[in-house]
């Protein structure tokens, strides 16, 4: 019998065991210690880092939550509402005002987690300086749609919303109110594979028509000013329940706000207190989602760069969780 092998597998027992004693304490010491926290998106692996910095402080405090569950728009409002998820970190304001309209009476929007997020339309620069186009209302003229035709039918080919997004209806409705259904078309899909066919045909020389936001990594592979360019839309013809205001993106400039239920705060004014503190720069999450697209993209690669940003944050961190503790 090898002595030293079993002493040493003892040892490791031992360790294992004391370490999760310390984290039982740890955690016992927080008066959230046990209680589960169920959180939703409607985001795929981009919205991870955002979503991952709340629940790392929500561990602290002592909550055990686990990876968000995946949802549509629509879906993650309903399960909000009901009680069967606590709260989404991507409620775009407001871009989502339809959504949230329906629910809230039983829901409060906390944040802004993240400011000053924008929307719009592009075009490669190369094809917008040689044809002087500036404007979403130029594609009214068919010579100038037919420039981004992809499948021959002469109509412009963009690539758009996913089904059930909330930029989905206003983009509908401004090449409604434009008059842009006969020579623009609104592809749509799984804006992943959309945009990937943009990008390969943007690297080729191809003109090039899309729809996107910030924070994205689109813009810094496609960047504009350099590479692209933003389209203007006169506001009057943004829809009457969608204005932009100031804006000549086509959309109004948005907030992504934390949406929570409302028994959930009530019940958990730590957390309560913890997400309406959590604020993380958009060039910040701009910068996560270049590493995502240059393939820093698992779900364990992502929830590394969270753990980074925590700790490079580490004052700030702290300073929201002393928030939070002061409620308990």
């Amino acid at each position: 019998m090898n002595t030293n092998k079993t002493k040493s597998t003892k040892l490791a027992i031992f360790c294992a065991a004391a370490m999760t004693a310390l984290i039982g304490t740890a955690n016992a010491e927080e008066p959230n210690g046990g209680k589960t926290v169920v959180t939703c998106t409607s985001t795929s692996i981009e919205g991870l880092f955002h979503q991952m910095i709340p629940i790392l402080g929500l561990r602290e405090l002592g909550y055990k939550v686990d990876m968000p569950k995946t949802l549509s728009v629509p879906l993650v409002h309903q399960s909000i509402a009901m009680g069967d998820c606590d709260y989404a970190v991507d409620e775009w304001v407001p871009l989502h005002q339809t959504f949230y309209d329906a629910v809230k009476d039983l829901t409060t929007r906390l944040g802004p987690t993240i400011a000053g997020a924008s929307q719009g339309y592009l075009i490669d620069k190369a094809t917008a300086d040689a044809h002087n186009i500036k404007s979403l209302e130029q594609f009214k003229d068919p010579a100038i749609a037919a420039l981004f035709d992809t499948n021959g039918n002469g109509k412009a080919d963009l690539a758009g919303a996913n089904p059930g997004w909330g930029s989905e209806k206003i983009i509908n409705n401004e090449i409604a109110k434009i008059g842009l259904k006969d020579t623009v078309d609104h592809n749509q899909g799984e804006y992943s594979v959309l945009i990937s066919d943009v990008l390969a045909r943007f690297k080729s020389g191809k003109p090039v028509f899309f729809y996107t936001w910030t924070p994205n990594w689109t813009t810094a592979e496609m960047k504009p000013g350099e590479q692209t360019v933003w389209l203007t839309v006169d506001p009057a013809n943004c829809s009457a329940d969608e204005p932009c205001g100031t804006s000549t993106s086509g959309f109004p400039v948005n907030d992504i706000m934390i949406l929570a239920n409302n028994e959930f705060l009530k019940r958990n004014p730590s957390a309560n207190a913890f997400l309406s503190a959590v604020r993380i720069p958009l060039a910040d999450v701009n910068a996560e989602n270049l590493l995502i697209h240059q393939g820093q993209s698992s779900e364990k690669e992502v929830i590394g760069h969270a753990e980074k940003w925590v700790a490079d944050n580490r004052a700030q961190f702290d300073a929201w969780l002393k928030q939070a503790r002061a409620t308990q």
